[in-house]
C-alpha cells in the first residue's frame, strides 16, 4: 500500500470530522492528539468505517482495537491492517 495516500486519506477523513471544522489536513501532525481534535470514541469508530472502506482494509477486531489516541496511532493501525 503506498504510504503518501494513506497518510493523505487518514489526515483527510481526520480533518473531515475534527473540531474546529477547516482543518486544513496537511496541518495535522503526528503527534497530534484525536481528543483535542474533537474526535472521540464514536467519531473514531466512524472514521475506522471510513477508512476501511477507501483504504480496501480491514481492522482485526478479534480481540479488540486499542483506541488511537493520535493521528500516528491511526496511521500504525492502518498500516497494520494492510499488510494482513
Amino acid at each position: 500500500m503506498e504510504t503518501n495516500g494513506v497518510r493523505e486519506t487518514v489526515l483527510k477523513l481526520i480533518s473531515l470530522h475534527a473540531r474546529p471544522r477547516g482543518l486544513a489536513p496537511e496541518s495535522l501532525a503526528n503527534n497530534a492528539v484525536l481528543v483535542d481534535l474533537g474526535i472521540d470514541s464514536m467519531m473514531m469508530i466512524t472514521i475506522l468505517l471510513e477508512l476501511e472502506a477507501a483504504l480496501k482494509v480491514k481492522f482485526d477486531t478479534t480481540f479488540g482495537i486499542k483506541p488511537p489516541k493520535t493521528v500516528e496511532d491511526v496511521l500504525n493501525l492502518v498500516q497494520t491492517a494492510a499488510r494482513r
